[in-house]
């Protein structure tokens, strides 16, 4: 019962910080080339994200909850798969600049990929940093759109640098308070589970 208050708190939360983040994000996103252009390079990332991690991230929850698997090789695994998917994508590089209006947000892309990998604490069961991570991502989003879009003005570069920067906090969030560092160990890197996940 605490969990599912938990996380309608949580969601609820995010949902409230989505409804002011759409209407301000109308604004100052003002021209419509350049909502067009960043509703499309989010796509891309969204996109890209299951690809670079090699759909690693539903076995990270799978086995990560399977209290017969080591949970440092799990956590190994899931982050060995995220930079090997990564490299790949990095050596397609020339292709993925092949996408309409990639190529000038390319870094930027690659950096929204890179950091949007938190679901080993899922697999522990901590519902509520799961609950408080996504309010924070949701108000640090905000913030980071003002600094980016109004402050600084930089327009697309400025969208895909407030998700990047958002999404960089939550994980630096996520490993500290999760405690990750614990489950951290090139030793734990396990071969025949890496091939079951």
């Amino acid at each position: 019962m605490n969990n599912t208050i938990l996380f309608a708190i949580s969601n609820f939360g995010s949902k409230i910080i989505s409804l002011i983040i759409q209407p301000y994000l109308s604004y100052a996103l003002a021209s419509p080339d350049v909502m067009g252009v960043t509703s499309l390079m989010q796509s891309v990332a969204n996109l890209l994200i299951p690809v670079v991690s090699l759909g690693v991230s539903f076995a990270v929850i799978r086995f990560g909850l399977d209290r017969k698997v080591d949970k440092s090789s799990v956590f190994m695994n899931g982050f060995a798969t995220i930079l090997l998917g990564f490299a790949l994508m990095a050596v397609c590089w020339p292709l993925v600049r092949l996408i309409p209006n990639a190529a000038d947000y390319l870094v930027l892309i690659y950096a929204c990929v890179l950091m949007s990998c938190t679901q080993f604490i899922r697999s522990r069961m901590l519902n509520r940093l799961v609950a408080v991570d996504g309010v924070l991502t949701s108000a640090t989003l905000l913030g980071f759109y003002y600094l980016f879009l109004d402050v600084l003005d930089l327009g697309a570069n400025g969208y895909l640098l407030a998700m990047a920067c958002s999404d960089a906090l939550s994980a630096i969030f996520v490993f500290i308070a999760g405690h990750c560092h614990q489950y951290f160990s090139f030793k734990k890197f396990n071969k025949a589970l890496w091939k079951d996940m």
